[in-house]
C-alpha cells in the first residue's frame, strides 16, 4: 500500500503515528520521482523493509530491477554499501 500524494510522489510506509501503512514504528517514507530519478526521503525503521519494498515497486508500477530493489532493501535495512 502507498498513498500518492502528487505526480511522483508518494509515502510509501508510515508507522504508528502515520497512515499505518508499514511496521508500527516506521516513521513516515517518501518516494519522489521523475523520468529519471528517484529519490528515498528516510527508510523506516529497518524492522519491517520489505513491506517498504513492497510499496515501492506497486508505486513505481515496477519502474526498478529486482537488483535495485535489493540495493534499496539494504539500506533500509541498515546495510552499508561500499
Amino acid at each position: 500500500m502507498y498513498i500518492r500524494l502528487d505526480t511522483g510522489i508518494y509515502m510509501v510506509a508510515g508507522g504508528k503515528g502515520g497512515p499505518g501503512i508499514s511496521h508500527p514504528k516506521d516513521g513516515n517514507v517518501y518516494l519522489i520521482e521523475d523520468s529519471k530519478e528517484a529519490v528515498l526521503i528516510d527508510g523506516g525503521s529497518g524492522m519491517n523493509t520489505e513491506q517498504i519494498i513492497e510499496n515501492i515497486s506497486v508505486a513505481c508500477h515496477g519502474k526498478f530491477t529486482q537488483d535495485e530493489l535489493a540495493l534499496i532493501e539494504g539500506i533500509c535495512a541498515g546495510e552499508k554499501n561500499e
